[in-house]
Formats: C-alpha cells, structure tokens, sequence
C-alpha cells in the first residue's frame, strides 16, 4: 500500500519544490502511523520504525541530494537537515512569493482552475514564511486578477453582502468556468449541427455544381428591399450611397462660392441686410468692420436664387 503512495509524492530536486514535498511527505508518514518521528527519534522497538520512515523519506529524494543525507540516521535527522537546507523563508523569499502573488493574472493562465491554484498555492506558500496573510486578502487577491469582463460580478459581490473569503470567491469562479465550458459545448455543437445541415441543405445541378439555398437567396433579396434610406427616405439603399448626398457633394465640388443677399443694385450704404441662412453677410462699409482683410481670390458668388455673380473689386470679410 506504501508504494502507492509514495507514486503521489513529488521528488525532492531542491528550494523551488520543498514545499510541496514536505507537504507531501508528511501527510505519507501520517497514513503510515510514522510522522511522530519527525519531532522525536525512535529508541527501543521503535527504533525499526523510525528506520523504515527515513527510508521511505529518502525514497522521495532526488539522488542528487543524497550527498546531503548521508550522515543521517533517523528521520528527525533527515528531516530537519533538509529544512535546514532548502525551506527557505527568510526576508527575499517572502518578497518573491509576494511579487509573484499579486503578479498572477487569469489572461496569463490556461484555464480558470489554474489561476484559482496558483494564488491558493503561493499565498500557501508565503503563510508558511511567516508571513501574515488572511483568507480575506487571498479572497481579493482572486477578484484582483479577474480582466475588466468581470467588474459587474465583483459589484454583484459588493452590494450583495457575501463575505469575502477564499473559498467562498475560489467556489464562485469554479462555478463560472464550469457554466462557460457547459455554454461553449453547446454553442460548438449547435455550430456543427449548422455546418452539417448547410453542407446537405443544397442540392446539386446536372453539371454537379452547388445550387444556394433558395430560401436563404430570397431573404437577402427581402432584406435589400426593406432598407430605408434616411435621407430620402426610399429602400434599397443606405444613406452613404443616396443619389442625393452624392449630388450634393458634386455641386460641393463645383462651387465654393459664399451665399448672399444680393450684391448689385440700388442700395444704401447706410443699411445693412442680413440674411439668416447666408454663410457670410456683406458691407460696402469698412468702418463697420473689424480685423478688416482684403483679397482678390474670390472669382464667383452665388446668390440667394442660385444666379453667379463674378467680380473683379476687391471684397472686405470678417
């Protein structure tokens, strides 16, 4: 039964797994009946005992550690000369547990279970340095890594009073990736059940060629009917491609004359007329004016019954 076990146990290589393998080992030496003698060594009939529990340790010991071992003699000796030798937890490694906490990112996981195990394993970790850390703060730690698609079920979380904890927020994403997994199964067969019956739904003519689905030809046929343009209001077309917006644009084209009043005629200089939809209003009169500019660049002016006007006087603008 023993060597059952020692197959779950992972092998000793050093710092970067004695955790888990004294995690491992000691759970091995409690279902054997043995981990007493990891705090005290077997003297008298127990002596026995205490030897086949340092046997059974140095069997999950990569070999090139036995150098270390050699010199033990029982398993409380074994023991705390591998803690001695790679149970790290001074101050840089409670720092590098740390970083590589608050560091885990779901975006940077296979999977959901993945990152829920990476923060629960390394906040495990850094407790066992000695570092204080509460199962609220490993709880939010959850909700920290989650992408900005989660922020709604974290303010769910908040107004619904759920304490937060580990476990409580570790069950919550379990649930979700397994709600996913069921939503994407189905969505992946009502896909293929789609391609299927699209690659049997067509029939064939006399030359072997594919004839398209007649139903689905009338739809898009329908489709095209039903757009209204909300220029001109008529179907058939979408507002960019209106006849309307595209003459408008080629008249833009042909003129880039100002709209007016009127410029020629009997008029006072004393009155000014003004016209609401001109796009610029004019005056003989320069003290009217100010930031007065002259130019010559004006060839044509388009007045309010569309006539062009072409003159040669230099205009004044505001």
């Amino acid at each position: 039964m023993s060597s059952s076990y020692l197959a779950n146990v992972p092998k000793l290589k050093g710092r970067e797994n004695f955790d888990d393998w004294a995690f491992a080992v000691e759970n091995l030496l409690i279902l054997e009946g043995a981990d007493i003698f990891l705090k005290q060594e077997g003297t008298g009939d127990a002596a026995a005992t205490d030897a086949k529990a340092r046997a059974k340790m140095i069997l999950t010991i990569d070999s090139s550690l036995f150098v270390h071992i050699k010199d033990t003699t029982t398993a409380k000796q074994l023991w705390t000369k591998l803690r001695s030798l790679f149970d790290d937890s001074g101050f840089s490694r409670k720092i590098t547990l740390l970083r590589h906490l608050i560091s885990i990112r779901l975006e940077n996981c296979e999977n959901m279970t993945n990152y829920v195990t990476q923060i629960v394993e390394t906040s495990q970790r850094l407790s066992g340095t000695g570092f204080a850390i509460n199962d609220e703060w490993v709880g939010s730690l959850l909700l920290a890594g989650l992408p900005e698609r989660f922020m709604p079920m974290i303010m769910a979380i908040e107004h619904s009073g759920i304490q937060i904890t580990a476990d409580s927020i570790k069950s919550k994403l379990l649930d979700m990736e397994v709600a996913d997994s069921g939503e994407s199964e189905r969505n992946s067969a009502l896909a293929a059940k789609w391609r299927n019956k699209s690659s049997k739904g067509g029939n064939t003519n006399k030359h072997g060629g594919q004839i398209p689905n007649t139903s689905m030809s009338k739809s898009n046929v329908n489709n095209t009917k039903t757009i209204t343009c909300y220029r001109c209001k008529k179907t058939g077309h979408y507002r960019n491609q209106c006849p309307l917006l595209k003459e408008k644009t080629v008249n833009k084209k042909q003129s880039n004359a100002f709209n007016v009043v009127f410029l020629s005629g009997g008029f006072s200089k004393s009155d000014f007329f003004i016209d609401s939809g001109a796009s610029m209003h004019m005056t003989p009169n320069e003290c009217w004016m100010k930031n007065v500019k002259y130019s010559s660049s004006l060839p044509e002016i388009v007045v309010a019954n569309k006539k062009k006007r072409y003159e040669s006087s230099r205009f004044m603008f505001r």
